[in-house]
């Protein structure tokens, strides 16, 4: 993706270059007095400056719509990261009442250690897909400030 905006911008100043050259060769060439040159000069230089602001708002545009997504994903993910929070504390709701409920009636300390195992796994799953969501913002933002 970064290379096709690459190839984007590339094209467009190319473009911008080429028709602000363009312009000036044939202004220059074409024997014209020094009204009709600087009415010719006047011309093209508002033709690229409409370009010009053309460009820019499709720029800004763009900017808006990739925001936009960034702010759908990082909800998404927020979103998912919460859901699996209740339900990890749950989980360790549920099994600490059943482990009560099991060490009144056969005190042991096999239930505990599996509740923990259980507990830094899921923390480390948690953990781990938090990093990958920063990465991705992350990798996001600087495709944004690249363009």
């Amino acid at each position: 993706m970064s290379k096709k905006s690459t190839n984007k911008k590339g094209f467009i100043i190319g473009s911008i270059i080429g028709a602000v050259v363009g312009a000036a060769s044939a202004l220059l060439l074409t024997p014209k007095s020094g009204k009709e040159l600087r009415e010719n000069f006047n011309d093209q230089a508002g033709k690229v400056k409409e370009k010009t602001s053309k460009i820019t708002s499709e720029a800004y545009e763009k900017g808006v719509q990739f925001i936009s997504l960034a702010k759908e994903k990082s909800q998404n993910i927020q979103q998912k990261i919460q859901e699996q929070s209740e339900g990890l504390v749950k989980k360790i709701k549920e099994r600490s009442n059943e482990n009560e409920i099991s060490e009144k009636e056969n005190p042991s300390d096999s239930a505990d250690t599996e509740l923990d195992d259980e507990q830094s796994q899921k923390t480390e799953n948690l953990t781990d897909t938090s990093q990958a969501l920063d990465e991705e913002l992350q990798s996001e933002n600087n495709k944004e400030t690249k363009s």
